[in-house]
């Protein structure tokens, strides 16, 4: 588990607040892309809230809640879910394990023949700004060599230019 009082995972969270801060809140109305019961309940929970003032807590109890938000919902409430997992590591649980999931491109005997799951990573990660995205490689960096290996995928390991421990 990443240690969450380090000078390291305090410069992390000020990296991912600094380049998500300018990310608007995309309303109630485009929180979500279906009406189901998952997407009702995060109507109901998260609608209308910001990210930063969302607890580990929380989020563990809405730690799915990243795949049944919209591209603009997703990219909103991420930092929350990213910041959750370094500053309460315990209370966050398997969220990390989640993020890897959602953060790494679709491994191939994952993507069906329509590459459905291929287009909603895209859609979420492509509007991501190059800010964004380098805090959220920061972010791999520091939970990478934390994390169960069996959710990291060569794919995304190449996607963001990570490496993991021992190697170049």
């Amino acid at each position: 588990m990443a240690r969450s009082d380090t000078d390291e995972a305090r410069s992390l969270v000020r990296h991912i607040e600094e380049a998500f801060a300018q990310r608007a809140y995309p309303g109630d109305a485009n929180l979500v892309e279906d009406v189901g019961d998952e997407e009702e309940e995060i109507l109901r929970d998260m609608a209308g809230k910001h990210w930063r003032d969302l607890s580990a807590k929380f989020l563990r109890l809405h730690e799915d809640a990243l795949c049944f938000l919209s591209p603009e919902g997703f990219r909103f409430f991420l930092p929350g879910y990213l910041i959750a997992s370094i500053v309460d590591p315990s209370g966050a649980d398997i969220i990390p394990e989640n993020l890897f999931v959602v953060l790494f491109p679709p491994r191939e005997e994952q993507a069906d023949k329509a590459g459905m799951w291929h287009t909603w990573w895209e859609d979420r990660v492509n509007g991501l700004t190059e800010e964004e995205r380098r805090a959220i490689r920061s972010w791999l960096e520091y939970m990478i060599d934390y994390s169960d290996p069996t959710v990291l995928s060569e794919e995304g390991i190449r996607f963001w230019g990570l490496t993991q421990e021992g190697e170049g």
